[in-house]
């Protein structure tokens, strides 16, 4: 009778800890990393179109997604053509040539104005996926919602109750 109990008590411990209880999460998440930002949607990283093909049904965030991919754009370009201007001067006083330091100057510039443009990326990127987060509609929790399944999964039997 104590085998019988400890099997029992076993196989309900393991089917307990294979039990899902909520559907995955539809809304993009994203997180800031050195590069910009990294996204993903139903626990897969995304890249920034798909993101932009899962917005697109709601016209206030994907603009303001495709506003912030612009100003990635620009920044990019001032802070390259920052780069480039600064590293001039140094490149030509190495090869011994007369140098301009004036270019180092415009260089710093450049870089200074890809700042803000950069922090204009991230401040759409972030409202444009709030307003889309925000507009997805949320489980309504009347009894037609919810179900109770049980069925083989990759691993062996399954219990899901989904709500």
């Amino acid at each position: 009778m104590k085998r019988i109990l400890i099997s029992l008590l076993l196989v309900l411990g393991i089917f307990l800890t294979k039990t899902s209880a909520q559907f995955a999460s539809d809304t993009i998440s994203y997180s800031e990393t050195l590069n910009g930002f990294k996204f993903s949607y139903l626990n897969q990283s995304i890249s920034s179109k798909e993101v932009s093909s899962l917005i697109e049904n709601n016209p206030d965030a994907y603009d303001a997604f495709e506003s912030g991919r612009e100003a990635k754009v620009f920044g990019y370009v001032f802070f390259t053509v920052g780069s480039s201007l600064i590293l001039y001067p140094f490149i030509t006083s190495i090869m011994g040539k007369e140098t301009n330091w004036g270019f180092t100057i415009a260089g710093m510039g450049f870089v200074g104005l890809s700042i803000p443009i950069f922090n204009n990326y991230h401040k759409k990127t972030k409202q444009a996926l709030e307003l889309y987060n925000s507009s997805l509609s949320t489980p309504t929790g009347s009894l037609l919602n919810k179900s109770l399944n049980l069925g083989f999964t990759d691993s062996g039997l399954g219990l899901s109750y989904r709500f």
